[in-house]
């Protein structure tokens, strides 16, 4: 039987880089077939690629050059842990500053939804994302993590916002993540699924203390309790703050109080 070969060329906005290639043909077969063409085979000649412009190209590395350079990677001497951990794979390995060691590497053991995260020890802006693949096996092991920012510990981090999904990193190549200024003192890395393993040979975060906005108000006291005692003011503090029930509250006194008499009213801590 005679056959015929037809190339198509594909332009998408959807990644067809990934799963979503196998997706489309399906659907395109499905079409064909619901319209009686039943003796078509489709399959793609070579893997689809990401095609980007080169003006894209540029500014994504004039952008990326100027995060590297003037923000600075704030991951260096910050915690890092994950679950389960491999051996002497631990968690610490990633923030290193060591890419091409695969000694120096993190990895977790065989878990479920395996995660590695970092903690700030300060909430931050964060803009990019830098990680690089382990140079010598199992690259696959961080296939689908989600890069995850944010500053709650819920289920260990893995739901806070999610900044990007890894489809893969070729074997110690370095990918950078931009998360365009979202907060947060925790940086996760976690895979979904069950039996899953995560290896990281290097994450570098970049970005910018997050600067909180403070009011300050002041408050005139009068009280017929003695306040020149420090025990009795301090208790009062306490008690005003505690009353207040609002935690990112902090109360201290511009000066120490001073003890004043009136005529009507006798003495008074002002």
């Amino acid at each position: 039987m005679r056959k015929n070969f037809v190339r198509l060329k594909f332009a998408s906005s959807s990644d067809l880089a990934g799963s979503e290639s196998d997706k489309l043909l399906y659907q395109l077969q499905s079409a064909l077939e619901l319209r009686g063409i039943t003796n078509v085979k489709l399959s793609w000649t070579n893997p689809p690629q990401r095609e980007v412009k080169q003006d894209v190209i540029e500014e994504v590395s004039q952008t990326f050059y100027f995060i590297k350079h003037i923000l600075g990677n704030v991951a260096i001497g910050k915690n890092a842990t994950q679950s389960p951990t491999h051996l002497a794979w631990e968690a610490e390995k990633a923030i290193d500053g060591i890419k091409n060691d695969r000694t120096k590497c993190s990895s977790t053991g065989y878990g479920n939804n395996s995660f590695w995260r970092l903690d700030l020890l300060n909430i931050y802006r964060v803009y990019t994302v830098v990680v690089t693949n382990r140079i010598d096996c199992c690259s696959e092991h961080l296939n689908g993590a989600e890069i995850r920012v944010g500053n709650s510990l819920k289920n260990n981090g893995n739901d806070n916002p999610k900044c990007a999904v890894i489809s893969s990193i070729p074997a110690g190549v370095s990918y950078f993540y931009l998360c365009v200024g979202m907060v947060g003192r925790y940086v996760n890395l976690v895979i979904p699924g069950v039996m899953k393993v995560l290896t990281l040979c290097e994450v570098e975060v970049y970005g910018t203390e997050f600067m909180l906005s403070r009011t300050f108000i002041k408050v005139k006291l009068h009280s017929s309790a003695n306040l020149t005692d420090p025990v009795t003011r301090d208790k009062l503090l306490e008690e005003l703050k505690s009353a207040l029930k609002i935690p990112d509250v902090n109360l201290s006194w511009i000066r120490p109080p001073v003890e004043t008499f009136t005529k009507d009213a006798g003495r008074q801590s002002l």
